[in-house]
């Protein structure tokens, strides 16, 4: 029975599967909008987002399996029970009963496990990359709808305002054609615009319902009252190659070249011959005695038909497509960047000659009124006056909310953006059994 303890203490004192650490992030820029109520509000919502619960998830699949690689570098522990039944002419059945215990622990494969191992761990931190591109990602995605709901709520208050300057504008000519003054042309004209600026209210709203089951599917809920969208922070003052390299897209794609050259290096070493050792003790009760047995057992394939060839092949292509890739995404990052750079400045630009176009338009509209009202100007005037205010409003509301959306993609884009509203991704329990 000592031999029996000895195999049955070995599979027990095997250690257990460890899990892969997380790489720590390294925050580049101050949380700066953690404490107002837009970054707490934002951060409430990303951290209670779907894509987070199932990115966490995603690194407790990729634990598991690492603990799975792992256990094939453990040795591996069987009980059992041999049956046996035999009979002879002229007599009964007779049986024989044995107990098994059995270990089996690899002792050579080529550094083969070694590299799943390796090619695991780096999985697992892989998914965390993932996990802060998703955060990255749901925090953009709550500031643009956070964004689309204030500019949609203007542009429809805008659009009431419009309808209701037309309708006042239709009274007038209504008035004036009553008392016999105006003409049929300007009654119709009045008519056609007050109808086009109804139609406009409509969309505006409709627009707005949009915006709203937008926010709240992120939200939950719709406030009355939405606070303005700070200026988002200016990105770090790094070189591209700076900025591109901390992308978690960027990060997750590089952790998948790794664990591919390690799978790799896994296949080409399973070329060599496995070397197993083999210990087991079986006892036969009629015969009183434990049977104690001890091996080691090399297995070494002559031929598999080009298969290992085949697997080290795939395993190369697929590496090489990922480096492709990689490259591929670095440079759309870096175009990315390049052009939200030139939105930024471009829309700056269009901020300001926005509003200067509108305070124009502003007096002209007060200025064609007042000459209507004397009988200076005709309805068509102030008509297109009024139209031109509407449409230099609106743009200067779009080119407002744009602005804004491109100085927070562009630190969604980097990860940068995780930093400033002092996101913490989710951690799967890894205690958890």
């Amino acid at each position: 029975m000592a031999g029996c303890l000895a195999i049955l203490l070995l599979g027990a004192c095997a250690p257990k599967p460890q899990p892969a650490e997380l790489p720590v992030r390294v925050a580049r820029l101050e949380p700066v909008l953690a404490k107002t109520p837009f970054g707490k509000t934002v951060a409430e919502a990303v951290r209670s987002s779907p894509e987070l619960s199932a990115s966490a998830a995603e690194i407790a699949v990729a634990q598991a399996e690492l603990s799975e690689a792992q256990s094939a570098a453990r040795p591996g522990l069987t009980l059992g029970l041999d049956l046996a039944a035999s009979a002879a002419l002229g007599q009964g059945f007779g049986s024989r009963n044995s107990a098994v215990v059995k270990v089996t622990q690899l002792l050579f494969d080529g550094g083969a496990t070694k590299r799943r191992v390796e090619a695991a761990e780096i999985s697992v931190q892989r998914e965390a990359y993932l996990r802060d591109a998703a955060t990255a990602q749901t925090a953009l995605g709550a500031v643009e709808a956070w964004i689309n709901l204030i500019q949609q709520r203007q542009i429809r208050n805008l659009a009431v305002e419009n309808e209701a300057t037309h309708q006042d504008f239709f009274e007038k000519v209504q008035e004036l054609s009553d008392a016999g003054v105006g003409t049929q042309v300007d009654y119709l004209s009045a008519q056609s615009r007050l109808a086009q600026a109804t139609a406009r209210k409509a969309a505006a709203i409709n627009a707005l319902a949009h915006a709203e089951a937008d926010y709240r599917q992120i939200f939950a809920t719709l406030p009355t009252h939405l606070p303005s969208v700070p200026t988002g922070p200016s990105l770090p003052a790094q070189s591209d190659d700076g900025l591109i390299k901390t992308s978690p897209r960027l990060q997750s794609l590089d952790a998948e070249i790794d664990a591919a050259a390690q799978l790799v290096a896994a296949a080409e070493a399973a070329r060599q011959p496995p070397v197993s050792f083999e210990a087991g003790v079986g006892y036969d009760p009629t015969l009183g005695d434990p049977a104690v047995s001890v091996g080691v057992s090399p297995r070494f394939e002559v031929s598999n038909g080009g298969r290992r060839n085949a697997v080290v092949a795939q395993a190369k292509a697929r590496l090489a497509r990922l480096q492709a890739e990689r490259d591929q995404l670095a440079r759309d990052i870096r175009r990315t960047l390049q052009v939200l750079r030139a939105d930024q400045r471009s829309g700056r630009a269009t901020v300001a000659a926005g509003a200067a176009s509108v305070k124009a338009h502003t007096a002209t509209v007060g200025a064609v009124d007042e000459q209507f009202s004397t009988g200076r100007q005709s309805i068509s005037q102030l008509l297109d006056a009024q139209r031109d205010l509407f449409d230099a409003s609106e743009s200067l509301i779009r080119a407002r909310s744009d602005l804004k959306i491109t100085q927070y993609a562009a630190l969604a884009l980097t990860g940068d953006i995780i930093d400033v509203f002092g996101l913490t991704p989710p951690v799967p329990d890894e205690t958890a059994e």
